[in-house]
């Protein structure tokens, strides 16, 4: 099977870096129009679905086992010039060009474990607040939280026609806070809800301009996704209690 990959700099740094800010390992599924997967931190607090637009020669979904994403992306970014093909065999992906070739080998099936979400079941909840994050707004809020060390939280809410995000821990007494205004907001009103800052620093790690916010504040889902003409990336999270 081969996979054709038009735009490198979009494949690595777009899709297979994010996942391996998320995790060490994945499972990356091959279909005959993109690459997709699904992958958690450890403690499965943040959830990130990523897809690839591409074209295969496969006719029937196939799972890569892959045990170290960094690994992968190095080989990968060895490879000269902005599109590549590389081929997908019995149990390794292999890569054969002018100056380079490299061979590198898959796990088994069952191994790699996928999380259990059902993104398509997500993506038919009803999220009643929508809004959009400029990158230079994560970049504040990771300033900020230089200042407020002795808390991990985020608190989103809407107030005077904004989102307003607090760092602080209202959990705990005297602790210091910082409140930065984050994006001009109209909709439906947004009660403060809590979110591991952990969150703003895995996000921010992959450099696009803007990044869309969606809430269900009924079940306390969070998801941001940013998408374009062929990646797709979705980081999914629970709020925390308070």
């Amino acid at each position: 099977m081969n996979i054709d990959v038009l735009d490198k700099k979009l494949f690595l740094n777009h899709f297979l870096s994010p996942l391996s800010k998320i995790n060490d390992s994945c499972v990356i599924t091959v279909t005959p129009e993109e690459l997709s997967s699904v992958v958690c931190t450890s403690d499965s607090s943040v959830i990130l679905h990523s897809t690839y637009k591409t074209e295969t020669d496969t006719k029937t979904p196939k799972d890569l086992n892959i045990a170290d994403l960094k690994k992968i992306i190095k080989a990968f970014d060895c490879i000269a010039g902005d599109s590549f093909k590389f081929t997908v065999n019995e149990n390794n992906i292999s890569y054969s060009g002018t100056e380079i070739r490299f061979k590198y080998h898959l796990l088994e099936d069952g191994i790699v474990t996928k999380p259990k979400i059902n993104v398509e079941k997500l993506g038919a909840l009803d999220f009643p607040i929508t809004f959009t994050l400029q990158y230079k707004t994560l970049l504040e809020l990771l300033r900020g939280s230089t200042f407020t060390t002795e808390s991990n939280k985020l608190y989103l809410y809407s107030e005077n026609g904004k989102i307003i995000g607090d760092l602080t821990d209202k959990a705990r007494h005297n602790v210091d806070s910082m409140s930065i205004p984050l994006c001009e907001y109209s909709g439906t009103p947004l009660q403060s809800l809590c979110l591991n800052f952990e969150l703003i620093r895995i996000i921010s790690g992959v450099r696009v301009k803007q990044l869309e916010c969606t809430i269900n504040p009924k079940i306390g889902i969070v998801v941001f996704q940013t998408a374009d003409s062929i990646v797709k990336t979705k980081y999914i999270a629970s709020s925390l209690v308070k």
